[in-house]
């Protein structure tokens, strides 16, 4: 059976945690390893392992010359390389997301300046183009008002010479009649 198989098992199932193992509740909290500046912690310092060490296994004092604390200067080192290496894969993830948003950029930029430069060009094409059909309209509406105008004054002038020639007719009739009557009243006894 391998060590993991004999462990003890809780009540739902987990397994229950190794006792001689370190526990986390007494590890010191992330702010006491960390720089303070949002970065990882960075490992146990060796006074803190020493004391955890105490605590854990019955104040029982390691030297700050123990084998052991050559395990924490190690692990220290590797994660101080560790930090550099995810610091270096940042700087690198940075400078392709902005070389890859940069050219991104420009190509969107690109092409809302076409898009710009044709819809201004089609705006000043179509503005063009209703100026244009303004004028063929206002001078088609001119031409067909200088038509009607003069269709108008044609029929006013037919208007007018047909009553002038009706009121002589009637000045005529009268005259007829004026005439007449006088020799009429003149034929009488």
């Amino acid at each position: 059976m391998t060590a993991q198989e004999n462990k003890p098992v809780s009540g739902n199932g987990a397994q229950a945690p190794d006792p001689a193992a370190p526990s986390m509740e007494k590890a010191p909290d992330a702010k006491a390893g960390g720089n303070g500046e949002g970065r990882p912690p960075s490992g146990l310092s060796i006074e803190v392992a020493r004391k955890l060490l105490a605590e854990k296994y019955e104040e029982k004092v390691v030297s700050k010359k123990d084998p052991m604390m050559m395990l924490v200067t190690l692990h220290q080192a590797f994660l101080e390389d560790y930090a550099a290496v995810l610091d270096h894969h940042r700087q690198a993830v940075r400078t392709v997301m902005e070389n890859t948003v940069g050219s991104g950029v420009k190509d969107i930029l690109g092409a809302v300046e076409k898009l710009r430069s044709l819809t201004l060009k089609d705006s000043v094409e179509g503005f063009a183009e209703q100026v244009q059909m303004y004028e063929q309209l206002k001078t088609d509406m001119d031409n067909w008002g200088k038509g009607l105008l003069f269709k108008q004054g044609l029929l006013t002038g037919l208007v007018l010479i047909t009553s002038l020639g009706t009121f002589l007719a009637l000045i005529a009739l009268l005259y007829a009649i004026k005439n007449a009557l006088v020799e009429t009243l003149q034929a009488l006894p």
